[in-house]
């Protein structure tokens, strides 16, 4: 009988503990998301402006896609699918500057 209580009363100390860790886990996991999001679109116009000073298209439509995420998990993928536009939209501007360049030396 005494066992019992016993496993009770720690189950119940385990629930008591657990549980509010895993909400402030989520709740700081959508945090930091949020974070990484906006340290993301802060710092973009510097890499991926297109020569006309605007974002290119596809990257805006991935930005506003991050900007509605009803979820955590829907976030992180819409975070990702932002890196890879930002990704190509770099890299386009390395391939412009770089055909200007050779352009300019011929």
């Amino acid at each position: 009988m005494d066992l019992i209580i016993i496993l009770v009363l720690l189950t119940g100390l385990l629930l008591l503990v657990g549980l509010p860790g895993v909400f402030l886990f989520r709740a700081g996991r959508r945090r930091g998301a949020q974070l990484a999001y906006a340290a993301i679109t802060k710092g973009i116009g510097h890499h991926c402006d297109t020569p006309d000073g605007r974002v290119p298209e596809d990257l805006g439509k991935a930005i506003d896609a991050a900007r509605r995420a009803p979820d955590l998990e829907q976030l992180l993928l819409e975070l990702r699918a932002v890196g890879d536009q930002m990704g190509k939209a770099c890299w386009q501007n390395g391939y412009d500057y770089a055909g200007r360049v050779m352009r300019s030396t011929e």
